[in-house]
């Protein structure tokens, strides 16, 4: 990731995963379903819908099959909302409901929560009792918006005006897999449309490769450390040259392997580069024309690069790709001084068009 967000504290909204947790709790010790296992909040939300009433009846029912044992259903779930464990700690157990006995129960747990999140979160009653999700993204666009809402897993992306559109927040861990943290707020976080769809991220469950092994990942609200960028081309002139571009964590970083696997990093941020090229050496070409004039000698290119960057992309350091952009460049300056006396006079061929 290239940055992380912060997280939105004491919000009204949070309190739907914490009272459905607490019904399972205080099924525990009930044989007959009643709207009085509930808080009160949730209650009034229930009592609007006759739907939700009868998702949660669904549930109870099944928890009270003489095969189920309640504190392994209730202890499953309150251990797999830690998000923060599931996604940094190997060590910490995912619990299962392994025996065939739970399978009923489990698509019942899962079309509550899975209803809640897509019919209930939305609805008036909701956010008069709790708070809404709107509000939600805007409190958190509002306090992140030092970011300039560029998304954080790519970089290469703008996330929508909360004024004008709000990105659907992504289910880090994935709510088809994982439909009991489908209310937890530690596992939604804003993501562009290209990140969150495939062949990025998609559906993948993050906390396993594909051999099924647990991995690390970055939990969104954390600290992430900065990563290298190396770039290389054989023939920058060749259109359909291949750019490689490879990164690689500063420090020991085990959540860097997955974000940059899921996010198919490497080869996004090689295709962006490749397809600005054009574009980038155009810009630069302007710039030298607007400030006196194309570079003559390989020096002169190199020194009008520099002023370049100092002068017109650090006023972009938080816009779109700028970090690519700035490795082009200096990329660029490395490469063989044959390969430079061809982009100067590309430069002024480009110019006498």
């Amino acid at each position: 990731m290239l940055y992380n967000f912060e997280f939105v504290k004491n919000a009204g909204v949070y309190d739907v995963n914490i009272d459905v947790l607490d019904f399972f709790q205080k099924s525990i010790s009930k044989s007959k379903y009643s709207a009085k296992i509930m808080s009160e909040n949730l209650r009034k939300v229930v009592e609007d819908s006759s739907t939700l009433e009868i998702k949660f009846k669904d549930v109870f029912k099944e928890l009270n099959r003489n095969t189920i044992d309640k504190n392994v259903v209730y202890d499953f779930l309150k251990n797999n909302n830690n998000v923060l464990e599931l996604l940094t700690n190997v060590a910490y157990p995912l619990l299962e409901l392994k025996s065939p006995e739970y399978d009923d129960l489990f698509i019942k747990i899962k079309e509550l929560y899975l209803f809640i999140w897509n019919s209930t979160l939305t609805t008036q009653t909701c956010a008069s009792n709790y708070s809404s999700l709107n509000q939600h993204y805007f409190d958190h666009d509002t306090l992140n918006k030092n970011t300039r809402r560029v998304c954080p897993f790519c970089g290469l992306v703008k996330l929508d005006d909360p004024a004008e559109k709000r990105n659907e927040y992504d289910h880090y861990l994935d709510k088809s897999t994982y439909p009991y943290l489908s209310l937890n707020f530690n596992n939604l976080v804003p993501m562009c449309g290209k990140c969150n769809k495939r062949p990025n991220k998609g559906t993948q469950n993050i906390i396993f490769d594909s051999k099924g092994t647990r991995r690390i990942a970055y939990y969104p609200y954390n600290d992430v450390k900065p990563f290298e960028i190396s770039l290389n081309c054989k023939n920058i002139f060749m259109p359909n040259e291949k750019w490689i571009l490879t990164t690689s964590s500063e420090k020991p970083d085990i959540g860097f392997k997955t974000w940059k696997t899921v996010f198919k990093i490497d080869s996004r941020y090689a295709n962006y580069i490749k397809s600005e090229f054009e574009f980038w050496l155009n810009q630069f070409t302007s710039y030298c024309e607007g400030s006196g004039a194309l570079p003559e000698t390989v020096s002169d290119f190199k020194n009008k690069v520099q002023s370049y960057l100092n002068d017109i992309l650090i006023i972009f350091k938080n816009e779109l790709g700028y970090f690519l952009h700035l490795k082009f460049w200096n990329y660029l300056v490395g490469i063989p001084d044959s390969d430079l006396e061809l982009i100067i006079n590309l430069m002024k061929e480009r110019r006498d068009f």
